[in-house]
């Protein structure tokens, strides 16, 4: 062998070694152990591997003393990069452990855990943390530092499973972040609880009541809920300061938090992109306005929300539910019963010539504008702007008592829209629906009407519409009164003081999709009186509820937000959709929508055995209890000469006849029964029953004989007993059962 070879064997052992080297380093700390978790950290930091922390079960962990004084002191080592440069990677697996500041007299202002770089150009450490309660972290209110509970100073921060109650500091009561590198470094939140957490601090400090993100950091929140949450200044729960990143904030809760200073945003204040969806944001308070939402220059998009409950209450504060200044995309989103002090009680809305404000699909619902001059009870628009699909109802102001268009905006779309019922109460008010200051205002196929002036209007102008309005055909303006019409006016309907339109629409509620809308009611005259060149595209293919309620009916489009559907048969089930028709029990029958039945349900229906001769009715009883806020569901069974065992229909063929002319849908139409698209026609189907049936192929065989043998004997509480082979309904599978078994054994039923 040459001398300068090497075995095979050593190469082996130094891979394996290798191997060996690399693995995650695992630390299990025992219940309430600091001193361990604190060497588990100090650890990590320097063996060069990606480390695991796994926290006791349920136990708590009470700090009284600073670990590391840095940023006005943690109670753990800073988690940052190896010594090598490595980038290290730290687990903590907290399994529902509790990290809590001691509450005895004396001791020190510290937070809990600190993240950042060793060095500004070194790789940023990663620290993945789940399933740990942090409570009562504090930092001195009088600095200008932040994070009560944690501070990212450098690297990438996940918190996945975690709970803050009780954390406090100058900003970011619970979180703060302030990457010390400019390159985004993602800080997520999942499933992430918050409550009556408090950013403390005075003279431009005191923002983001739970979280504060002041840097580079990618804020990503999801299926997250906040509440209770205070700040002196901006963002009752969530401030983000950066125009460098985008946040991201969905399916989440953000409850009775308060901004009580600063610009405003009770719940959320974000001055950078927003991408928001999934949230439900009530109970919000500000002294400052955005009482639910402020997003301050950049773009906002904002999907399948609500904003409810949420007040400004500062005098000339903007927009109880929605602040915001820049361009603005919302959709599927129900905005109501917000409060502002100043105008834009539900939403508030600002841009240059550049930006819009695009509102599509969404309800803005009794919100109040209440200063003495206040505008926009439900909407305030300075910006050029596009609604489509939208419902503005019951809202109240100075001026506009749904909608004003203010003075800034120069092109405006109201389109496929329902503005009724606000109110405004200012002496010399103007616009009871919709004031329009800005140009360029268009609107098509929409319904502006039973708005109105309250008692203390003395010298009002336009109770539906106070402005110009560059029509585009086919609206209905209750009252014209103080309205300019101009462009097309082919198709509109325009009531006078005298003589006004009543669209005839429903109160407002759910019929379906996420946002509360108002149906016409039968006989409105808005009903296939829209635009019958209208087309989609490039209109839109649904009504505000979305998919399910297509915007063309019979082949015209209603004028409003809402359109008539036409009901229709969904389905027919025979015996909950089991296969066997060995006892055959009830019919269930789903419409594709709310529908009307006569005062005797059971009249809209016919059930005829077509076997007997003559061919028999069967009486029918109707349980409508399985209906839902968007569907009827009427579930049919039987009694009389043509039934037996316990409420099975007899051997037979039967035809089932749904009534068209018997059934009406939204806006009083007669149920679609036949399918062609009009309405009335009924709707009609065959079932049989055949005893011993028991997968449905309409003869009784070797198949049937085998599942008849397997319960024969079988009580009802037996495992093998089998309800559709109980011929005498007696709970007992026996000769008497038998007897009617062999009877129709080899029988092929026409």
């Amino acid at each position: 062998m040459p001398k300068n070879h090497k075995p095979l064997r050593r190469s082996v052992l130094r891979l394996t070694d290798l191997e060996d080297r690399l693995a995650p380093a695992i630390f299990n700390i025992p219940a309430g152990d600091i001193a361990a978790l604190r060497s588990a950290i100090t650890t990590s930091n320097i063996n060069n591997e990606s480390d695991v922390i796994n926290l006791a079960a349920g136990a708590t962990y009470t700090f009284a003393d600073v670990a590391d004084p840095l940023d006005g002191g943690n109670a753990l080592p800073t988690v940052k990069t190896d010594t090598n440069n490595v980038a290290n990677t730290l687990t903590i697996n907290g399994n529902g452990a509790t990290l809590t500041r001691s509450t005895a007299a004396g001791t020190p202002f510290f937070r809990f855990l600190r993240e950042d770089l060793s060095a500004a150009l070194v790789p940023p450490p990663t620290l993945n943390v789940s399933g740990i309660n942090f409570s009562n972290g504090l930092i001195d209110s009088t600095t200008s530092l932040m994070g009560g509970a944690i501070f990212l100073h450098g690297g990438n921060l996940s918190l996945t499973d975690c709970t803050f109650t009780g954390n406090q500091a100058p900003n970011g009561g619970a979180i703060g972040s302030d990457q010390l590198s400019t390159t985004p470094r993602p800080l997520n939140v999942t499933r992430g609880t918050f409550t009556q957490n408090s950013a403390t601090g005075t003279s431009g400090n005191g923002a983001g009541g739970a979280i504060y993100n002041l840097s580079s950091s990618v804020l990503g929140i999801a299926d997250s809920t906040f509440s209770g949450n205070t700040s002196t200044a901006e963002g009752g729960a969530v401030r983000v300061q950066t125009s460098s990143t985008t946040t991201t904030i969905t399916g989440s809760t953000f409850t009775n938090n308060t901004a009580n200073g600063g610009n405003g945003g009770g719940a959320i204040f974000i001055q950078g992109q927003t991408i928001a969806a999934n949230l439900t944001v009530t109970g919000n308070t500000s002294g400052n306005g955005g009482a639910g939402l402020w997003n301050q220059g950049g773009p906002l998009s904002l999907t399948n929300s609500t904003f409810t409950n949420n007040q400004s209450t500062g005098s000339t504060s903007s927009g109880g539910g929605i602040f915001s200044q820049g361009t603005t995309t919302i959709s599927g989103t129900n905005i109501s019963n917000n409060t502002s002090g100043g105008g834009g009680g539900g939403l508030w809305v600002q841009g240059n010539s550049n930006e819009t404000l695009t509102l599509t699909d969404s309800t803005v619902a009794n919100n109040f504008a209440n200063g003495a001059t206040s505008s926009g009870g439900g909407i305030f628009a300075q910006i050029n702007f596009s609604m489509t699909n939208v419902t503005v109802t019951g809202n109240r102001a100075s001026n506009g008592g749904g909608i004003a268009y203010a003075i800034g905006g120069n092109q405006a779309s109201l389109l496929n829209s329902t503005v009724t019922d606000n109110r405004v109460f200012f002496a010399l008010a103007s616009g009871g629906g919709v004031r329009v200051q800005g140009s360029n205002f268009q609107m098509g196929n929409t319904i502006v009407a039973g708005n109105f002036f309250e008692a203390t209007v003395t010298s009002g102008t336009g109770p539906d519409i106070g402005g110009t309005v560059a029509s585009l055909g086919y609206n209905l303006i209750g009252n014209g009164s103080g309205t300019t019409v101009t462009g097309t006016t082919t198709g509109n309907q325009v009531g006078t003081t005298g003589a006004p339109i009543d669209p005839k629409l429903a109160p407002l509620q759910m019929n379906g999709g996420r946002t509360p809308t108002r149906l016409p009611l039968a006989g409105s005259p808005v009903i296939n009186a829209g635009d019958p060149s209208f087309a989609s595209p490039p209109g839109p293919s649904n009504d505000e509820r979305g998919s399910g309620y297509a915007r063309v009916q019979f082949g015209r489009v209603d004028i409003g937000a809402a359109e008539a559907q036409v009901g229709r048969v969904a389905a027919v089930v025979v015996n909950g959709g089991a296969l066997q028709r060995s006892r055959v029990t009830d019919l269930t029958i789903t419409f594709s929508s709310v529908v009307t039945l006569p005062a005797n349900p059971a009249s809209a229906f016919t059930l005829i055995n077509t076997t007997a001769q003559p061919n028999v009715a069967v009486n029918l009883s109707v349980d409508l209890s399985g209906s839902t806020p968007t569907q009827t569901v009427a579930k049919l069974s039987w009694s009389g000469p043509v039934t037996e065992g316990g409420g099975s229909l007899i051997d037979g063929n039967y035809t089932l006849t749904i009534l068209g002319s018997q059934i009406t849908g939204e806006g009083g139409l007669q149920l679609d029964g036949n399918g062609d698209g009009t309405p009335g026609g009924d709707n009609v189907s065959t079932l049989y029953r055949l005893f011993g049936d028991v997968n449905g192929d309409k003869t009784v065989n070797i198949t049937d004989l085998t599942a008849f043998r397997n319960a024969f004997g079988a009580s009802s509480t037996d495992a093998n007993y089998r309800q559709y082979f109980d011929f005498s309904g007696d709970g007992v599978i026996n000769l008497t059962d038998l007897t009617q078994f062999r009877n129709r054994f080899g029988t092929i039923l026409p």
